[in-house]
């Protein structure tokens, strides 16, 4: 009877509906497996949600779950599969179907690129993400395809076309409270930091590197970080620092508690200090060289004033009281730049808290 076809079309509906609704909530427990670094959980979820949408033949819901598998795989270091989801997931959609999936796969497609060295087919990816998504009422999407692309040209070394991406990136945010959307541009911007010191500016370089670096130091780890946009974000910044800049970072976090000393004290980070760059200052770095130099070989024991005069200007003829005017005059100054806390007034003398370990980096 048409009563009892209707009923049964009813509960097909029903069950339809409840089916769609359970790949919807597995999709949300994959982003938030993914979340929690929890790789096969994560896959799992959005396996069965992509199953579910594609036996119903739900386009839209199998892209959007495409993309955050995406992302899943960029986190892991799986760049070709992202690649692969984000190409699917665009495909899956058109211009005019959500907008913001094909937004969030734009933006996973082009980190891909970018992390596989296709930095101008990245460039071109981030940029039509950000046409397409245009008038869209979607901060973290707009936001995050801005300040990436801001995060690339910077790195590419066109600083100008930068700063305008990270003006659009703020524009999008609006006046809303977006801690991790605002966090995002900064750490994009700390590209525009390591553009200068790959300048070749040495007026420039050295702060610009070490800036670079507290900033990163003060963040946890990229493992550490709960959010996957942030962590990916990081980690292209790190990717970016090179061999010297990678060396000290490691050495910041993995000593927090100790003096952390460049080579023959290029550069030097006390305890809860930012980096201070002495290659352009002979005198601080013989200073700074000196008392370390003493810390290692004999913990405790200071370097007598007149004798710190003589290591500091070796063979320079000045009065004495001139000479111990400029010594204190240094020694303010390495305090207040950083070592407050850890170079101490003893007897006639100077010395490095022996309390504090020391550790050298690239000898």
């Amino acid at each position: 009877s048409t009563q009892s076809r209707s009923s049964a079309a009813s509960d097909v509906y029903k069950r339809q509906g409840e089916r769609l609704l359970r790949a919807q909530a597995l999709n949300s427990l994959g982003v938030l497996e993914m979340r929690a670094r929890a790789l096969d959980a994560a896959r799992e979820a959005f396996d069965e949600a992509r199953r579910i949408f594609e036996e119903a033949g739900q386009r839209v819901g199998m892209a959007m779950v495409d993309a955050n598998a995406g992302m899943l795989w960029l986190d892991h270091g799986e760049v070709e599969r992202a690649e692969e989801c984000a190409t699917s997931a665009l495909a899956l959609t058109r211009g005019d179907e959500d907008v913001v999936t094909r937004g969030h796969a734009r933006l996973i497609l082009g980190y891909a690129q970018w992390m596989s060295g296709a930095g101008a087919e990245a460039a071109g990816v981030f940029e039509r993400g950000l046409e397409e998504t245009e008038g869209v009422g979607h901060a973290q999407t707009r936001v995050s395809l801005a300040a990436a692309a801001g995060g690339l040209a910077a790195q590419q070394g066109d600083v100008k076309s930068a700063a305008a991406l990270f003006e659009r990136a703020r524009a999008a945010m609006g006046d809303g409270e977006h801690d991790v959307l605002a966090e995002l541009i900064r750490l994009h911007e700390l590209h525009v930091e390591l553009a200068a010191w790959r300048s070749g500016d040495a007026r420039k370089a050295g702060a610009a590197l070490f800036r670079a670096l507290d900033a990163l130091g003060a963040r946890p780890a990229p493992d550490d970080e709960r959010s996957e946009p942030l962590r990916l974000a990081q980690r292209l910044v790190e990717r970016s620092l090179g061999a010297r800049g990678e060396s000290l970072l490691s050495a910041s976090r993995g000593s927090k508690s100790a003096l952390v000393v460049e080579g023959d004290v290029i550069a030097v980070r006390a305890p809860g200090a930012s980096w201070l760059d002495l290659s352009r200052s002979p005198a601080l770095a013989n200073m700074a060289r000196s008392l370390v130099a003493r810390r290692l070989e004999v913990p405790g024991e200071g370097i007598e004033a007149d004798d710190l005069c003589e290591l500091v200007w070796p063979g320079e003829m000045i009065a004495p009281d001139a000479a111990m005017n400029r010594l204190h005059v240094s020694i303010a100054k390495l305090r207040r730049l950083g070592l407050r806390d850890v170079l101490l007034r003893e007897g006639d003398g100077y010395v490095l808290d022996a309390d504090v370990p020391v550790v050298r980096v690239g000898e």
